[in-house]
C-alpha cells in the first residue's frame, strides 16, 4: 500500500494548475531565482527585499498576495510570514488593517 503522502502527491499532480497571473513575467524573482524568497524563520531575507524594490511589478505582486492570503514568503518587499507585516502590507494598499470577521455584517 502506498504512503499517503506519495498517494497525496499523485492526485495533486494530476490536477491542472492555473496559469500564473501575466505580472509575473515581468518580475525580477522569476529572472534571480532561488530560494532568498522563502526564507527561514528568523531571516529579514534583504537580498530577496532588495530585488523587490528595484521590480517594476512590486505593487502587483504585493495585491496579488494580499488577495491570496499568503502566509509565506516575501511578497512585494515585504516578508509575510509575519502578522504584522502581512497587516503593514493590506494598509499599504489602501486596504482596512483587518479583514472582517467570518458572520459579521456587512
Amino acid at each position: 500500500m502506498p504512503e499517503p503522502r506519495e498517494a497525496l502527491k499523485r492526485t495533486v499532480g494530476a490536477l491542472p494548475l492555473p496559469a500564473p497571473p501575466e505580472w509575473t513575467e515581468h518580475a525580477l524573482c522569476a529572472q534571480v531565482g532561488g530560494d532568498a524568497w522563502f526564507p527561514e524563520p528568523g531571516d529579514s531575507a534583504p537580498k530577496a527585499r532588495q530585488i523587490c524594490q528595484q521590480c517594476p511589478v512590486k505593487r502587483e505582486c504585493l495585491a496579488w498576495a494580499v488577495a491570496n492570503d499568503e502566509r509565506d514568503g516575501v511578497w512585494g518587499g515585504i516578508c509575510f510570514a509575519s502578522p504584522l507585516n502581512r497587516i503593514k502590507a493590506r494598509v499599504s494598499l489602501g486596504l482596512p488593517a483587518q479583514l472582517p470577521r467570518k458572520g459579521a455584517a456587512a
